[in-house]
């Protein structure tokens, strides 16, 4: 059980990455009070966190009923990923500085619980279970939002420059993970 869990939590922290989602949640963030940075970071966990879930419980069954393979969610989630990563290294203006509804819906899908966290679930609840893959979804996100509440502490270290270049930079990352899950979707029957 306990090695079950720890390569769930692995395997979705690898997807999830919650050192990423902290300066994606900065960028999105950028102009909120501190009340509604938090709001935010609660409430695209508790999505991401559903969206993951829902994913753990009825993905696999649910895309076998619509006829979608695996492959063909990995190609149009890794074009969803593509998108915003090329304007994330272009630095296009975010979501997150005309309204905070917009940036909770980005940061939670495709960011969270985008192509990689749901089919990692989906797979994780064939191999490992059920209740562990929504515990290591429960504690992966739980991580991710105490990075995105210790947002602006993590920035005062780092500085607004450094910041900037470590966004484009994870956008570069992000557009080779697109590329990544594109790639495998074309390669999986």
């Amino acid at each position: 059980m306990l090695e079950s869990l720890v390569f769930s939590l692995a395997a979705l922290f690898s997807v999830l990455n919650p050192l990423n989602i902290t300066a994606y949640f900065l960028s999105l963030s950028e102009g909120l009070t501190d009340e509604r940075k938090k709001n935010l970071a609660v409430r695209a966990s508790i999505l991401a966190a559903l969206i993951a879930s829902f994913a753990a419980l009825v993905g696999g069954p649910f895309l076998e009923f619509m006829g979608v393979r695996i492959s063909s969610f990995r190609i149009a989630g890794g074009i969803i990923l593509l998108i915003f990563g090329i304007q994330t290294c272009t630095g296009r203006p975010s979501a997150g500085k005309n309204g905070s509804g917009n940036a909770t819906v980005l940061l939670a899908s495709p960011l969270m619980a985008g192509p990689g966290t749901i089919s990692m679930s989906i797979l994780l609840a064939s191999q490992v279970g059920i209740y562990t893959t929504l515990a290591a979804i429960a504690i992966v996100v739980l991580l991710a939002l105490t990075f995105m509440l210790s947002a602006t502490r993590i920035k005062r270290v780092v500085g607004e420059d450094g910041m900037r270049v470590i966004l484009r930079v994870l956008g570069l990352v992000v557009v080779a993970v697109a590329i990544q899950f594109i790639i495998v979707g074309f390669g999986t029957p």
